[in-house]
Parts: C-alpha cells; structure tokens; sequence
C-alpha cells in the first residue's frame, strides 16, 4: 500500500487525525520559548508540507526579529524530531491496522501514546 505524506499527515477520509494534529501543535511552542505564530500550521496554505521543508526557511525568510530566529534556529532539531515522531507514529498506526487482525486505528484513542512519544506525558 502506497501512502503519500498528505495521506499520512492529514488522513485518509476513514480517520480523523485531528486529535494527534491538536496534540503536536500544542507541543511544538513548548520547544521554543515566546509566541511564535510560524508554529501554527494553520497560518500556512498547505500545512502538512512547510515543517519538512520549511524548517530551516522559517527562521530565515520571515519577517521576524532577529531574537525570534535565533529561538527558531535553537529548537529547529527538536521541531524537526517532534514532526518526523508524529509522522512515524500515524504511519506505523496505519501499518499496524493494516498487518495486524483485529487492530483498528482510532486516532483519538492514540493521543496520550503520542503525547508519550513526543515526552509530553
């Protein structure tokens, strides 16, 4: 089975990825420290692209203080391991589902092992 990263980031239609979504966006901040409006993917036209390849880009291209890039620039490796951790757990959620009789991957009931993952416990 073939899966694109919009698939895996957003979902296919038979899951709703919004309470592992909410669970990462309430922990990125926790990686830098002040308000950053850069962390809300919501602020960005396509959302499950610009962490992968905009991460580096956003303490660069924006128009931020030079304070608010360098905090970007200090928590880049641990937005990078927080993004690629919940990728890797709603894949292998996904594969798991699909190798595993029996398993049925409900997203919201997978937060609090997300959030473990993540260190958020």
């Amino acid at each position: 089975m073939g899966m694109s990263l919009r698939h895996v980031w957003e979902g296919c239609p038979s899951y709703d990825i919004t309470p592992l979504k909410e669970a990462l966006v309430e922990h990125l901040p926790t990686l830098c420290s002040g308000s950053h409006w850069t962390l809300d993917f919501d602020e960005w036209p396509t959302p499950f692209w610009y962490p992968l390849i905009c991460l580096k880009a956003l303490e660069r291209h924006l128009d931020i203080s030079r304070k608010q890039a360098r905090t970007l620039n200090k928590s880049r490796k641990a937005r990078e391991w927080a993004i690629g951790a919940y990728l890797w757990h709603i894949w292998k959620q996904q594969m798991r589902e699909t190798a595993e009789p029996g398993f049925t991957f409900v997203p919201w009931q997978q937060v609090e092992a997300l959030r473990n993952v993540l260190g958020v416990g």
